[in-house]
């Protein structure tokens, strides 16, 4: 558990585009479509990626960031998706 409600499921390095994806799932009460607001997870996300020094070496080398949140109950269903690149940290 990364936080209450959210699991990290798995982390991949998609060599094609030089990116690092986290899949995370979301349970209980955050597992919803209004359980957060994307403009805020979104300045959470990209400050948190700013301010992560073990992720230095990965940006200094121009690496992007996805990550993915999905359901708990249906995990075919993406609540959220987001993509930061060089610019954005």
């Amino acid at each position: 558990m990364v936080a209450p409600e959210i699991m990290m499921d798995s982390m991949t390095f998609e060599r094609a585009t030089h990116t690092i994806h986290y899949y995370y799932r979301l349970t209980g009460n955050s597992d919803r479509a209004d359980a957060f607001k994307k403009d805020e997870a979104t300045k959470v996300l990209k400050d948190g990626l700013k301010n992560t020094t073990s992720l230095q070496l990965y940006k200094d080398a121009g690496y992007n960031f996805t990550y993915t949140y999905r359901s708990e109950k249906d995990p075919k269903t993406v609540w959220m998706e987001m993509t930061f690149t060089e610019k954005d940290y």
